[in-house]
C-alpha cells in the first residue's frame, strides 16, 4: 500500500449489499416479514458461534457482517470542498454485546472519548458507550420500558439555601415637638382674595365677575354672604 492509499472500512450494511438501495429499517423490516411467514415469531437472535462462513452455513445461520473495504487513492493530497481530509482516528474494538439482563437500569448518558484523537473528541451517542455498544437506541429503549422504567430517575437536586436578606438596623427617632408659631413678621401669608374671611365663598372667576358686578349695582364693596343675600335684588346670578 503506497503512501498516498488509504483502506477504508465501510460498517454499514447498506454499503455491504452493494447498489440495493435499502435502509436499515428496510433491512430490518424484511428480516421481520421472513421470520414471521417462516415461525410466526419475531426474528431471534443472530447466533455470533461459529464464525466461519462455511460453518454458519452448514447449520443454516447467516454470515457474519463484515465491514466493506475499500482502497482510497491519493488520500494524502485529496481535499473534499476545500477542507482536507480528517486524519485515520483509531476505535476500539467493539467488544461482546453484554446481556440484557447484566445492562444497568438506569441508563445514563455519557460522553465517550474517541482514541487517537490528538485535540481530544468525544462520541455524543449512548450506543457508543462500551456498555451500550451491542444494542440500538431502539433495543435500549425496549429494554427500559419492558422494566417499567418510561423515565429514568433523576437524582433529587440539593436546593442552595434562600438568600440572605440584609436587614437594617432598627433606629429609634425621637419624636419630633412641634415647632412654636413663627413671628409675625415671617409666617406665610395666602396672596388671595379667595382666602380672605369676607370672600371665601367666591372663586377667582366669581370674584371678577360677581363682586365687580355687585359693586356696580350696589355702589359699593359687598362681601360674599352680602352678595348671597342680596341677591333678589342685586339680579347677579
Amino acid at each position: 500500500m503506497s503512501a498516498n492509499t488509504r483502506r477504508e472500512f465501510y460498517m454499514s450494511i447498506s454499503a455491504v449489499r452493494g447498489f440495493k438501495d435499502e435502509s436499515f429499517e428496510e433491512r430490518r423490516l424484511q428480516d421481520y416479514f421472513q421470520a414471521y411467514q417462516m415461525t410466526g415469531q419475531p426474528p431471534a437472535p443472530c447466533p455470533l458461534e461459529p464464525t466461519g462462513a462455511a460453518e454458519r452455513a452448514a447449520l443454516g445461520l447467516p454470515p457474519l457482517f463484515e465491514p466493506l473495504a475499500h482502497e482510497a487513492t491519493n488520500y494524502d493530497d485529496r481535499i473534499m470542498n476545500g477542507v482536507p481530509a480528517l486524519p485515520t482516528v483509531a476505535l476500539p474494538v467493539a467488544a461482546a454485546p453484554v446481556a440484557p439482563a447484566a445492562l444497568p437500569n438506569v441508563q445514563a448518558f455519557q460522553p465517550t472519548t474517541v482514541q487517537g484523537e490528538v485535540h481530544g473528541a468525544w462520541f455524543q451517542c449512548i450506543v457508543c458507550q462500551p456498555e451500550f455498544s451491542g444494542y440500538s437506541f431502539e433495543e435500549l429503549r425496549l429494554l427500559a420500558y419492558s422494566k417499567g422504567l418510561k423515565f429514568a430517575a433523576v437524582p433529587p437536586v440539593a436546593q442552595p439555601p434562600p438568600p440572605q436578606v440584609p436587614v437594617a438596623p432598627v433606629v429609634h427617632i425621637a419624636p419630633i415637638a412641634p415647632a412654636a408659631p413663627a413671628p409675625a413678621s415671617v409666617q406665610e401669608r395666602l396672596q388671595s382674595i379667595s382666602c380672605t374671611a369676607g370672600y371665601s365663598k367666591h372663586s377667582f372667576e366669581h370674584t371678577r365677575q360677581e363682586l365687580h358686578l355687585a359693586y356696580v349695582r350696589a355702589g359699593r364693596p359687598l362681601t360674599s354672604m352680602e352678595i348671597i343675600h342680596q341677591n333678589a335684588q342685586l339680579k347677579i346670578a
